[in-house]
């Protein structure tokens, strides 16, 4: 199996902290994926060959069965190639399921999810890992085990960074200038020094 590429065209490797993580606690869920700080419109590629195997909304009040009218709308691309099935989420789709992608091909662009900046990155691609055949991504709820279909991309991401020990995001550092919409409300909820740029 070929070396996965990272995601984030041009990018270089940003593993998330703690809450955007996998299997991160959140208020009613398990995190399902990794958060990847990035800015809007920046392009996402494909990590490996494969084929487009759904586009479904992924988040806002488009999503039918689980509406989450608090976020933007967003969609996610799930790609099925040697892995299993990458999911691209919070992005703008520019495949069609069907689609035959090669490694570095572009899948999408990152939309804002976050609809209000409140001190941390609220942009960002959030890429699942799930067995092949999956054709949808998965709700892993609080208390419960881990759905069967659902892997932790973790160690496919760190083959994709090349590096032993890639960067991580750290809020202690961060300026506020990156990994958000300049356009959003801001209500800062962490405090976390005189850099943060209001």
């Amino acid at each position: 199996m070929s070396k996965p590429i990272w995601p984030l065209l041009g990018q270089t490797p940003l593993f998330p902290d703690a809450p955007g993580q996998f299997a991160a606690l959140r208020t009613h869920e398990t995190h399902t994926g990794v958060d990847l700080y990035c800015d809007v419109a920046q392009s996402v590629v494909a990590m490996e060959d494969g084929v487009v195997a759904n586009v479904e909304p992924f988040t806002g009040a488009h999503v039918v069965d689980a509406p989450s009218p608090w976020w933007n709308n967003t969609w996610a691309v799930l790609v099925e190639g040697p892995s299993g099935v990458i999911a691209y989420g919070e992005i703008q789709p520019c495949v069609a399921i069907g689609q035959c992608v090669v490694a570095g091909e572009r899948v999408g662009t990152i939309l804002p999810v976050l609809r209000t900046f409140k001190g941390r990155p609220m942009v960002m691609l959030h890429l699942e890992l799930l067995r092949s055949g999956t054709l949808a991504t998965t709700t892993w709820w609080n208390d419960t085990t881990r759905p069967d279909h659902l892997l932790d991309p973790t160690p496919l991401l760190r083959r994709a960074s090349g590096e032993l020990f890639p960067r991580t995001f750290d809020l202690g550092h961060y300026d506020g200038r990156r990994f958000r919409d300049a356009l959003a409300p801001t209500n800062i909820r962490y405090r976390f020094g005189d850099k943060l740029q209001r």
